[in-house]
């Protein structure tokens, strides 16, 4: 069983257009704080990410907060934040963000999103990470991630083991128990990696 201490957060810098994205992220960002669950994200106070981390902030919650130094403007970095870190660039920011984190939360973003996501499939595919990943699946959201994945499973791309890489799920707490208890698949010792 995997202890959850710390999650970090991949979601869009903005809100999207269905109220129940920041709706909901505002609950997760209650749930960390009232279960002493650290949150670690991009540091900015805007889009999904502001509503999770202010919600956190508001809660009396821990959180760590890694903004790249050209994006403290943009995205509007928090001046006092319980912890906030300054990194040179995008690279150093996910990097850091996977490194501190025992597990990962996607909510809805775009195409930043999609890469911090596929950056931590793709260590998870060559083994060099076993942490938690959990899609929460607002207003059916990842619906068309799993196709995707699915689709790349069937067509022979990647190992049908992958898609025991990433958990789904529609409620924050039942997400945050199956990625506790989140088991790497087996893979069949197979080298094909599927990348």
């Amino acid at each position: 069983m995997h202890t959850i201490n710390s999650i970090t957060l991949f979601c869009g810098s903005n809100l999207g257009n269905h109220p129940e994205y920041e709706q909901k992220a505002k609950e997760l960002g209650h749930y960390l704080a009232q279960n002493k669950i650290k949150l670690i994200f991009g540091g900015g106070r805007i889009g999904l990410m502001g509503a999770t981390s202010q919600a956190v902030i508001d809660e009396g919650g821990d959180i760590l907060g890694i903004i790249p130094e050209f994006l403290q403007g943009q995205e509007m970095g928090y001046e006092k934040l319980i912890e906030m870190q300054v990194v040179p660039n995008m690279a150093i920011r996910k990097d850091k963000m996977i490194e501190l984190a025992d597990g990962f939360i996607v909510l809805p973003g775009g195409i930043g999103t999609y890469e911090e996501v596929f950056e931590v499939l793709s260590r998870l595919q060559l083994r060099q990470l076993e942490k938690p990943i959990g899609f929460l699946n607002i207003n059916h959201f990842f619906d068309s991630f799993v196709d995707i994945m699915q689709t790349m499973s069937d067509a022979g791309f990647i190992p049908k083991e992958n898609m025991q890489l990433f958990c789904i799920n529609e409620n924050i707490d039942d997400l945050v128990q199956v990625m506790r208890n989140f088991k790497m698949p087996d893979f069949n010792k197979r080298m094909n990696t599927g990348l």
